[in-house]
């Protein structure tokens, strides 16, 4: 019998809402033991098919992501009827936890570690989307849809680690789940196409790395952004300006910060640049941005912040304890000449049952089984019951198995039959008792690839291939008469000069501002609307350079003066009198008061 693997639950790294990370130490039967991180389903969820095909989803996904900067996976398995992801250990701790450290201790993550971070988790989410798993396969379009710094894990040796695909949306075959129509992810971190239930691009991912960088740098969040534009721009722009003030970096690098988060903060998906581009720009500034690399800061913060990270209130329930791999017992299988008993289902030996390959066998008693000889007198026997991941399990079924009475042949007729087909093919009876293992399968009838089948293919296709002219005959009959008929030349009619007159915009009419009033105006071709609001008292929305508030005087009035290709420029001016100021003169982003 072979022997399973046990894994010895050291302790509990984390807890979620669908289960726990536990570090283990798996104990293999050929004594090459290793430490590696266990991601078990919590016991409330065992039942639940969607949550258990998520798990499933996500540990394919993770085996066919192959990137640097992705966590790796080693193998789906089953633990006290629990689904479980054996995965890589990490000795770090998770970009959350370093900021909220740095920030309690009065101190920001050091900006070109930050960069250097997040470049590195843009170029995974680039090869999750853009790199295909195998050479000559397409790409499994993977998007994470919840990046978040705690998703995002530096281990001691400035390895970054994306984490938790637990969510993500992508396509490849083996996926278990469907995807429904529900928001996952967190609130803080969506984009505001998320947030009102557009279809999400790779895009979508890059703005919740965007707020992660941001977040980085400023130690503190961005905040839930609105789903309006206007609103989503001005809360942009207030962000970026209050960032602006805290960088203590030259101006070029600055505006080349300000410059990459805006790129990523977008409103519009379309607009926003790609993962290649935020990983070159962020690479390229920490190259240049004086400070300690990456890989030295890690090996000497990490060990220290994670002695400052709280211990858990929770120890786990399964720690110092030892589990073993399951083993889930085979139903019998009964027929009206064979009965087939199992005592314990076992792996083969030479070879190792892959969670890609696994998947339900539908039974159909029309269908036709295939026989395969087995030197281990072993079988697999798929049925989505027996197995907690729908595998295909081994049994055992020994000479004692079968029912004597209920064989077909005996010695004596076997050997009579082997003497009538002497010197040809042997026909295999699959009741016969030297028939020791078999795997039973439906079989797709298919018909033989022979010189009148492929005659009888071409005919088909020539028919086929008739109607279709026949039918475009039909519909342009009348251009292809005219093709084949040409009208007789037509003499080309002198050309007559018209004469067009340029069309005058219609003027724009604006309303003539009182006398008490503050006004603001602009003279520039290019200003399309200004937008008023003094000391909370915003006027009302006109069209033209001119805009004005019946107010006599006001400590402070905010501007938004919306140019005609629609960028717009905000403008604040203080201890405003009744008059007239003119706004953009000079090239200048102010609105100066025209004296009298």
């Amino acid at each position: 019998m072979a022997k399973r693997r046990r894994y010895q639950f050291l302790k509990l790294i984390a807890s979620g809402g669908f289960g726990d990370v536990y570090l283990c130490k798996e104990i293999n039967p050929n004594g090459i033991d290793r430490l590696v991180a266990v991601k078990l389903l919590k016991s409330q969820w065992s039942d639940n098919k969607e949550i258990v095909s998520r798990l499933q989803d996500e540990a394919r996904l993770l085996a066919l992501l192959r990137h640097r900067n992705i966590i790796n996976v080693f193998d789906l398995t089953s633990l006290h009827g629990r689904a479980a992801i054996i995965m890589e250990y990490l000795e770090g701790i998770d970009l959350s936890l370093i900021i909220s450290i740095m920030k309690s201790s009065g101190k920001r993550t050091p900006l070109r570690i930050s960069l250097e971070i997040c470049a590195a988790a843009a170029a995974a989410l680039d090869a999750a989307y853009n790199q295909p798993p195998f050479p000559g396969e397409n790409p499994l379009k993977v998007i994470h849809r919840d990046i978040k710094p705690s998703n995002i894990m530096l281990d001691v040796e400035g390895m970054v680690k994306v984490l938790d695909f637990g969510v993500a949306y992508s396509k490849f075959e083996h996926r278990a789940s469907e995807t429904a129509e529900l928001q996952f992810g967190s609130l803080e971190y969506m984009a505001p196409e998320r947030l009102i239930f557009e279809p999400e691009t790779p895009s979508t991912d890059l703005y919740s790395l965007g707020l992660t960088l941001f977040e980085c740098i400023l130690g503190e969040p961005f905040g839930k952004t609105s789903p309006k534009e206007e609103k989503h721009t001005l809360m942009v722009e207030d962000r970026l300006r209050k960032l602006a003030t805290s960088l203590r970096v030259p101006e070029p690098f600055k505006k080349e910060i300000l410059s990459l988060l805006a790129g990523a903060l977008t409103y519009k998906p379309q607009h926003r640049i790609s993962a290649v581009e935020f990983s070159q720009r962020s690479r390229n500034l920490a190259r240049n941005i004086k400070g300690i690399e990456l890989i030295a800061w890690a090996e000497k913060a990490i060990p220290v912040l994670k002695k400052s990270v709280p211990a858990s209130a929770q120890e786990g329930s399964l720690r110092g304890r030892y589990i073993e791999e399951d083993i889930a017992p085979v139903e019998e299988v009964n027929d009206d000449e064979t009965e087939i008993r199992s005592k314990k289902i076992q792996p083969a030996n030479d070879s190792k049952l892959s969670f890609m390959d696994v998947g339900p066998l539908v039974e159909d008693e029309d269908g036709g089984t295939e026989l395969f000889d087995n030197s281990d007198k072993t079988a697999k026997i798929s049925d989505a019951r027996n197995s907690y991941f729908d595998q295909e399990e081994t049994i055992d079924i020994g000479e004692d198995k079968v029912n004597p009475s209920t064989q077909k042949h005996d010695r004596d007729a076997t050997a009579e039959i082997e003497d009538t087909f002497v010197g040809g093919d042997f026909p295999i009876d699959p009741y016969e008792d030297s028939i020791e293992s078999a795997i039973v399968r439906p079989v797709t009838f298919q018909e033989p690839d022979t010189p009148k089948s492929r005659s009888k293919k071409g005919l088909v296709l020539g028919l086929i291939f008739m109607m279709i002219a026949s039918v475009c005959a039909l519909i342009f009959r009348d251009s292809i008469i005219t093709l084949l008929n040409p009208p007789p030349p037509v003499e080309p009619k002198p050309a007559v000069k018209k004469v067009i007159q340029p069309v005058k915009p219609e003027p724009v009419e604006i309303e003539e501002p009182p006398e008490d009033a503050v006004v603001f105006f602009s003279n520039r071709d290019d200003v399309k609307k200004i937008r008023i609001s003094c000391d909370g008292q915003k006027a009302k929305s006109r069209k033209g350079a001119l805009n004005f508030l019946e107010v006599d005087a006001a400590n402070e009035c905010k501007l938004q003066i919306i140019k005609k290709n629609r960028k717009r420029i905000l403008v604040t001016v203080k201890n405003v009198k009744r008059g007239r100021y003119e706004c953009l003169a000079d090239e200048k982003e102010v609105c100066a008061r025209e004296e009298k």
